[in-house]
């Protein structure tokens, strides 16, 4: 999951502190973390309850709610799939 948080971090110029940190109360969107999330459960098979663990997350329903969110937003928003596609080729190539 490791390597996915980092091509992840810096696609988006953040750390992966920034990423898998805690934040409390409401929280603006953090494209870079639901992703990470994504691509932990569908690069790395990561199971649901290692995600909300990496992630800092209370439930694990919560993994599976944000992964729905990115397969929803992919299928409707090309744009977005087409940034998911970059993301996924990047992931790739930097673990061969």
């Amino acid at each position: 999951m490791g390597h996915v948080i980092r091509v992840v971090a810096n696609y988006f110029a953040v750390t992966d502190v920034d990423i898998t940190k805690r934040v409390k109360g409401l929280q603006k969107e953090n494209e870079a973390k639901k992703l990470a999330m994504y691509f932990c459960q569908e690069l790395v098979a990561a199971k649901l309850t290692d995600i909300a663990a990496r992630f800092h997350l209370s439930y694990v329903v919560s993994v599976s709610f944000i992964t729905h969110q990115i397969r929803k937003r992919e299928r409707e928003n090309s744009q977005f799939r087409t940034r998911v596609e970059e993301l996924i080729k990047s992931i790739v190539k930097q673990a061969t």
